[in-house]
């Protein structure tokens, strides 16, 4: 996936789960709600007649390999010059941050130095071993 997304070597990729992410939403004042995206054939998906949340966690089939969740906020108020400050808490956030498979040891060393400025030393960091 790596490749499909980025050809640096400077990309990094966060792993948490589902408990964890409930777990760093939890002090957030706005509502925020989840759920995992369906892959399906767009031409033959018949979607509810404009319902937001079918909007947003339906996918082409070809995505799949992504096994993504999304979280939306919905808010009258929103703007988006503006946007919307949803306060998640990263030290529960972060399982493992994986870096590309090009980042080099300095690279990894820089990530782990960010890390540990902001209180989250504790995060494991290693170079991904999927090289596409």
């Amino acid at each position: 996936m790596w490749t499909g997304y980025t050809s640096g070597m400077d990309a990094v990729v966060v792993q948490s789960n589902w408990g964890r992410l409930k777990h760093a939403l939890r002090d957030a004042p706005e509502t925020v709600t989840g759920r995992r995206v369906e892959y399906v054939d767009l031409d033959e998906h018949r979607f509810r007649g404009g319902a937001l949340d079918e909007l947003v966690t339906h996918k082409c089939r070809s995505f799949a390999g992504e096994n993504e969740l999304r979280l939306w906020v919905v808010n009258p108020a929103y703007s988006e010059e503006e946007g919307i400050f949803v306060a998640v808490d990263a030290r529960s956030l972060m399982e493992m941050v994986y870096l590309s498979p090009k980042a080099t040891a300095t690279h990894c060393e820089e990530v782990r130095k960010l890390l540990a400025h902001y209180g989250l030393a504790g995060v494991v960091v290693q170079p991904s071993s999927l090289a596409e």
